[in-house]
Order: structure tokens, then sequence, then C-alpha cells
């Protein structure tokens, strides 16, 4: 998620806390001050993009061995 928020009641770091709280991993990559030159908003999305592909292949690997472990008999567990 990428916001331009100023809010009113609360801190960025309010809202950080209430998306991490979420199902969904939800975390923060980094808090850039505006303006923001393009390059570096972009290599920002990038990096949080790569995150998320890297997480997701942590959780479809951990999915496949949970599954495999389920298949086994209480003997060979």
């Amino acid at each position: 998620m990428l916001l331009d928020v100023r809010p009113q009641d609360s801190s960025g770091l309010d809202l950080q806390r209430s998306c991490a709280g979420a199902d969904d991993a939800a975390g923060t990559i980094d808090f850039l001050q505006k303006p923001v030159p393009p390059k570096k908003l972009l290599e920002h999305i990038r990096e949080a993009l790569e995150i998320d592909r890297q997480a997701r292949t942590v959780a479809a690997q951990r999915a496949v061995v949970v599954e495999g472990i389920a298949r086994l008999t209480w003997r060979e567990r």
C-alpha cells in the first residue's frame, strides 16, 4: 500500500500499528518525506514488491511442508 496521508487524529505510526494488526502481512518499508523524487519512489516500490514476492515464496514452501506433514501417519511422525 502506498499512502499519501496527513492524518488528523493519529500519526503515521498509528496507521502502521493498525495495518500490522491485520490478517495479512503488513509492514512499513519506509516513510518518505514529500517531495519524493520519482526515481526514489520507484526504487522503494520495487523493494516492497520484492519483499512481498519473497514472503509469498516462503509461505508457499511452508504450506507444502505443512501439507506433507499432515499426510504422515502417527507412526511416521
